[in-house]
């Protein structure tokens, strides 16, 4: 069986209001079994209103936040992040996700294994809103 490398992977996520989703995703992100150390974390805020970069910055300092001046929408908002991520593998995740601990493992996995997949995606399994922990 092939040995897992793991690459550098810059995880993009775009928020917008998104307080009340933020804890779930990021908390999912630190507790992946994929190694926290080979992981950046960037957020972009479109100039929420409410205090998801406090929430952030204050519980999670190992995340990089980018505040903008201006909602600039969904498509640019993953564009600008784009411009901060400074590894290879990019991942772009939304506010409102909940990461599987093996789920990071498991792309980079089939992108290892197969250099003619240049891009791919996770299953997305729709429920209620539970707190990690």
């Amino acid at each position: 069986m092939m040995k897992l490398k793991c690459p550098h992977v810059s995880v993009i996520i775009l928020t917008y209001n998104g307080s009340r989703y933020i804890e779930n995703l990021l908390d999912s992100l630190y507790y992946q079994s994929y190694p926290l150390d080979q992981m950046e974390i960037i957020v972009i805020d479109n100039a929420s209103t409410d205090n998801t970069l406090t929430v952030v910055k204050n519980k999670y300092p190992w995340v990089r936040c980018i505040s903008l001046p201006e909602n600039i929408g969904f498509a640019a908002g993953n564009n600008r992040g784009l411009q901060y991520a400074k590894y290879d593998f990019i991942v772009f995740l939304n506010q409102d996700t909940i990461c599987h601990k093996d789920w990071l493992k498991g792309l980079i996995k089939i992108l290892l294994e197969d250099e003619s997949i240049a891009a791919c995606n996770s299953n997305i399994i729709t429920t209620k809103i539970i707190k990690i922990n």
